[in-house]
């Protein structure tokens, strides 16, 4: 019996040893961003850059898949709309801010995020970066995903 137990301790010993031998697993890889369902903060209007101190109304859009609709905040007021996307495409429709008062230190124009995206017809990821095209591939908008 002393012999059986001792047998199954080193074999427990063994394996323990075997997989601290294979080093710690590796961290899962990060999740893939997408157009739809993520946070994204506005960082540039054109080639203006766009910075503003941490705030519910910072300038942000969240496409929502499961309607086709547009959230987000554009520095005065909240947005909303919808939006129409097939592949690299995307339009956006029906873009509406309802001004909550005094826009945020460093959005001079509250209604620049809205005709931006206006002229939007395409987009593409880079990294954490969103930019949102025209047809002629000039970049109207540039968003960074948030945490």
């Amino acid at each position: 019996m002393k012999s059986l137990m001792l047998t199954a301790l080193a074999a427990g010993c063994l394996q323990l040893a075997g997989c601290a031998a294979e080093g710690p697993a590796a961290p899962p890889a990060p999740k893939a961003l997408t157009l739809e369902n993520t946070y994204w903060k506005l960082t540039s209007i054109g080639e203006t850059p766009v910075e503003v101190a941490k705030d519910p109304r910072d300038p942000h859009l969240v496409l929502q898949s499961r309607d086709h609709r547009v959230d987000g905040a554009d520095g005065c007021g909240r947005l909303r709309g919808s939006y129409l996307t097939e592949g690299s495409s995307v339009s956006f429709v029906q873009i509406a801010s309802g001004k909550a008062g005094d826009c945020l230190a460093g959005v001079r124009d509250g209604q620049a995020m809205q005709r931006a995206l206006a002229g939007v017809s395409r987009w593409r990821i880079v990294g954490r970066e969103l930019e949102l095209m025209n047809e002629r591939d000039a970049t109207l908008a540039r968003f960074q995903a948030g945490e």
